[in-house]
């Protein structure tokens, strides 16, 4: 089978099973709970980006990709993209910190960060299985998807979802942070473009889910009885948390 085709047949397998299991546009969920279409429109164009690498054309190939690299960033090679893909995430808990209100509480935004991580590693980690793809520098057969892009756009998205009605800074941050994550991946010659496309889609959708899936989401009854006390002495930052009876 094509190596093109079985992640595309792999995602809309996904997809359906999604849609089966949470009931996009039932009337039998409330409508924060529900899938909407437009939770699954950016990855599934990113996708759909990571599919035209594989074939061969003038706009968007894997091969034109590496051509390019190759000529002017040949020697390239940092680690940024390594701490970046963390940053936004760090973003969102340093607003907490600073007494920025972001849309849900600290809590919240824990169990909701967990479940995108989740995602994000069910979805990544079986596919570079299953696709088996060679990465460029030739150090792997684990290339497809990109998982750093994967974590640095499932971060943005949470950054974004948590403080993008408060300012657009936030979400051009995070996405900004992102897509340098995912340029880094190719110019460092650990991926391919088709890999980071792909991660992205799935860092996306991974966090769009998040939000939508109810389990794993803490008692308020416990979590309104902690109390975060963080503190700053001797160059190390201390977070302490009592619990209120």
């Amino acid at each position: 089978m094509n190596i093109a085709i079985k992640p595309f047949i792999i995602l809309c397998i996904l997809i359906n099973q999604l849609e089966a299991q949470y009931s996009i546009n039932s009337d039998s969920v409330t409508s924060s709970s529900k899938i909407n279409k437009s939770d699954l429109l950016i990855p599934s164009i990113l996708f759909g980006a990571s599919m035209i690498c594989y074939t061969h054309n003038t706009i968007l190939d894997n091969l034109e990709f590496k051509k390019v690299r190759n000529k002017w960033l040949s020697d390239f090679r940092i680690h940024a993209d390594d701490y970046l893909q963390f940053a936004p995430i760090a973003m969102v808990f340093a607003s907490d910190i600073l007494g920025v209100e972001g849309k849900n509480k600290f809590w919240d935004q824990c169990f909701i960060l967990l479940k995108a991580q989740i995602l994000t590693e069910l979805f990544i980690q079986p596919l570079k299985y299953v696709t088996h793809v060679l990465r460029p520098d030739n150090s792997g057969y684990n290339s497809f998807p990109s998982g750093h892009t994967a974590e640095a756009f499932m971060a943005a998205t949470f950054l974004h979802k948590e403080f993008g009605d408060r300012s657009i800074f936030y979400s051009l941050a995070g996405y900004s942070i992102a897509s340098t994550v995912g340029l880094l991946r190719i110019a460092n010659n650990r991926h391919w473009a088709s890999d980071v496309f792909a991660g992205a889609a799935f860092g996306i959708l991974a966090t769009n889910l998040a939000y939508k899936i109810v389990p794993l989401k803490p008692s308020h009854k416990f979590t309104n009885r902690l109390i975060f006390q963080p503190s700053y002495a001797n160059n190390k930052f201390i977070m302490n948390i009592k619990l209120c009876f």
